[in-house]
């Protein structure tokens, strides 16, 4: 099953993904034991930065454009190749509606926005589900530093606009997350356990 969640930075989307995996991973499941969520992908986004030597992403903001373009295709090439190597199985904090969101949250050109935008519409087709996490009733800008990605909730905020602007563009369905994080898990669970029983 080909698992992503989609929505803002510092949100809680990581904590979500990973608590889905553990709860999957004490289960045993079908003939082989296999858990429906397969590969805990990483984060496309932070490896790519690690490998620039970015210290943060608001670094990106000192950045002529092409490069910022540049560190925006190689997020979406690094997030596709992640799921293709996952060979059919993983969940993932992030997809490339994230990537199509943060081009222009970055003021790429609208012709990078165009391209961006035509690669994540025939690539969220691939998902078996799609979590939209929209910003959580219970935000705090204290859950979120970590001294890394973009910490305030302005650009958060900004952000999650972007996502559900691009989702309803897209026309690919999605699974919207309750208000209350508190209620993700078991929220996605429950979907998962449904879809898995009709694949």
């Amino acid at each position: 099953m080909k698992i992503a969640v989609t929505g803002s930075h510092g949100i809680g989307k990581t904590t979500l993904v990973n608590n889905i995996y553990d709860y999957y991973s004490e289960l045993l499941y079908g003939e082989y034991g296999l858990s429906p969520v397969g590969t805990r992908l990483e984060e496309s986004a932070r490896i790519v930065a690690m490998d620039l030597k970015l210290h943060t992403l608001s670094d990106i903001f000192t950045w002529e454009k092409s490069r910022v373009e540049y560190f925006q295709w190689l997020c979406a090439m690094r997030q596709v190749t992640n799921e293709y190597d996952a060979v059919g199985r993983f969940i993932s904090d992030r997809s490339l509606v994230d990537v199509l969101a943060y081009t222009e949250y970055y003021r790429c050109s609208w012709a990078m926005r165009d391209a961006m935008f035509r690669l994540t519409q025939e690539h969220v087709k691939t998902y078996d589900i799609l979590f939209y996490a929209p910003v959580p009733q219970q935000f705090e800008d204290s859950d979120r530093e970590d001294g890394f990605r973009l910490s305030d909730s302005a650009s958060t905020k900004t952000v999650d606009a972007i996502i559900s602007r691009w989702l309803s563009s897209l026309g690919f369905p999605c699974v919207q997350l309750p208000s209350d994080r508190d209620a993700w898990l078991a929220f996605c669970c429950g979907e998962i356990d449904v879809l898995e029983r009709t694949l």
